[in-house]
């Protein structure tokens, strides 16, 4: 016999999914992924059919600047380097997602409303994919991954184009 109406047979589907349901999952069998292992998993859903490669990351984050008021932008590839510069430091612009900050953006993937639905920040994937990851504004050089040796090499190819309000410099490795 059919629903009577459309409720009812919503009814109906809800009684027979919860009598599948307890048995379909358990606690146990689900897996909270962190940033890296969800991209590594499946990167064909955030790099497309290219897969993992510094240029989607680049435009990725220089779009971003632009969204929070960049006017002009720039990638240089420079011994193995890659540096997002942007005249604005989009970094410490105001986001929608609260717990965003400088740190943090290199550490997790967050949400990106300002560019829409399902999009997302990219300065975690300069740290997920490089053997080093620093950044440069006008307070100075951080580093966020890397070493000694990798904040000497960043501050000798910089210095040509130290006027940016914010560079991000990494150098990528897909296998990182």
């Amino acid at each position: 016999m059919a629903p009577s109406s459309p409720l009812q047979g919503r009814r109906c589907a809800r009684r027979y999914v919860r009598k599948l349901v307890p048995n379909m999952y358990k606690e146990e069998d689900i897996k909270v992924l962190k940033g890296k292992d969800v991209i590594k998993k499946r990167p064909e859903m955030y790099f497309g059919s290219r897969g993992i490669n510094p240029d989607t990351i680049c435009s990725a984050i220089i779009e971003t600047a632009l969204i929070f008021g960049a006017k002009k932008t720039q990638v240089n590839v420079i011994n193995g380097w890659q540096f997002i510069c942007s005249d604005l430091d989009w970094m410490v612009a105001k986001n929608v997602v609260a717990e965003v900050n400088e740190d943090s953006l290199f550490e997790n993937i967050f949400g990106f409303p300002e560019m829409g639905v399902n999009c997302l920040r990219w300065e975690a994937f300069t740290t997920y994919f490089s053997d080093a990851t620093l950044t440069t504004n006008q307070f100075g050089t951080k580093v966020i991954s890397g070493s000694n040796t990798d904040k000497n090499e960043y501050e000798s190819l910089v210095k040509d184009f130290i006027q940016w309000g914010r560079i991000i410099g990494f150098k990528f490795n897909a296998e990182a």
